[in-house]
């Protein structure tokens, strides 16, 4: 009979020193797309009927077939499961031929389901098994979480932000355990709050187990919209504008760039519908917008060759051109070559 009691057992304690972990060698994080899908649990977020389908299939096409994710970056080629739970076959039909160009083959390495069990019963084994039936499989994406997630048995001292991280981590398991990357679409809440990820339509637990939250946001019935993207992988932040075309999510650029573009085309909107050179004061009230601030824009839609400034007045800049918008001498030019221009549009 043996003697050793439970304080006299010997463990394997899973811990490191920080001297060995500092010279360890780790290779970088691996992303599916970029700068803004990591391998792991991601949480892809956005309101109802915005376009979130959309992103998945191109997202889904891209990699299945390795061609640009969001018409910008390339990616590496791998199996895709795509549980669209939503949706019935003739509408997955409808919409491969829709993103798909004419002649090209769909390609063979996706893999779509609209329906599939829950978690708690056979869902979470039946992902499994069909990991291990494609060695390659690099992306999952279950749209959407609320059709497939598990129930969780509560227990006594658990708060709902306990069953979100349990329900969640299942599935973080798999994502890690075979080194790829699971996507769980989530609802926005109605409302807008300080913080992006308050606004998941789940407690902060959900939040809390994923290692990256993505967040799509567009006005109804707008093409433009931005993605938001934070987790443990991210260097930086993206804040991305995106455009859909009828078919396809692209980037345009940053959601600052995109606003900078916007703000400028309103000026040169103006400038181009105009029949003479306009002061700052003039567009202000035009735009209604602060004149400093149309001050500002012109000043540094100058630098950049955009606008032409004609004696304290703004017209388009045409290279190589004399047009009468553009050459204060031309014979043509307002007021006999000499344009006046009011003393409160000078710099300050």
């Amino acid at each position: 009979m043996s003697n050793v009691t439970q304080q006299d057992k010997v463990f394997t304690l899973p811990t490191i020193s920080a001297y060995e972990l500092y010279y360890k060698d780790f290779p970088p994080p691996d992303f599916i797309i970029p700068d803004i899908l990591p391998k792991g649990l991601i949480i892809v977020a956005g309101k109802s009927k915005i376009g979130k389908s959309w992103l998945h299939y191109g997202i889904s096409n891209a990699v299945a077939s390795g061609k640009k994710a969001l018409g910008k970056w390339d990616v590496k080629q791998g199996d895709v499961l795509y549980l669209s739970l939503e949706d019935v076959e003739y509408r997955l039909h409808e919409r491969l031929h829709t993103i798909l160009q004419p002649g090209e083959e769909p390609p063979k390495n996706l893999t779509l389901a609209t329906e599939w069990e829950r978690l708690s019963s056979n869902g979470l084994l039946m992902i499994e098994q069909w990991i291990k039936a494609h060695p390659d499989a690099r992306l999952i994406i279950i749209d959407t979480w609320a059709r497939i997630k598990p129930y969780v048995r509560r227990r006594a001292g658990n708060t709902g932000y306990d069953a979100d991280y349990e329900a969640v981590s299942c599935i973080k398991h798999l994502a890690d355990k075979y080194n790829l990357c699971i996507i769980l679409t989530f609802h926005l809440k109605k409302g807008r709050e300080e913080d992006p990820l308050d606004e998941l339509n789940a407690t902060t637990g959900a939040a809390a187990c994923a290692d990256g939250i993505i967040i799509l946001k567009r006005t109804r019935g707008k093409a433009d919209a931005t993605l938001f993207a934070t987790g443990r992988d991210y260097r930086e932040e993206p804040d991305l504008a995106l455009k859909f075309n009828g078919e396809l999510w692209s980037v345009v650029g940053t959601t600052e760039e995109a606003s900078l573009n916007r703000e400028r085309k309103e000026i040169l909107d103006l400038l181009r519908e105009s029949d003479r050179p306009l002061s700052p004061k003039e567009i202000a009230h035009d735009l209604e917008i602060d004149r400093n601030t149309i001050r500002q824009r012109l000043h540094n839609m100058e630098k950049s060759s955009q606008v032409k400034n004609t004696g304290g007045k703004y017209t388009l800049f045409i290279p190589n051109t004399t047009n009468i918008h553009n050459t204060a001498n031309s014979p043509n030019s307002y007021n006999n070559g000499h344009i006046q221009h009011d003393p409160e549009d000078e710099w300050l």
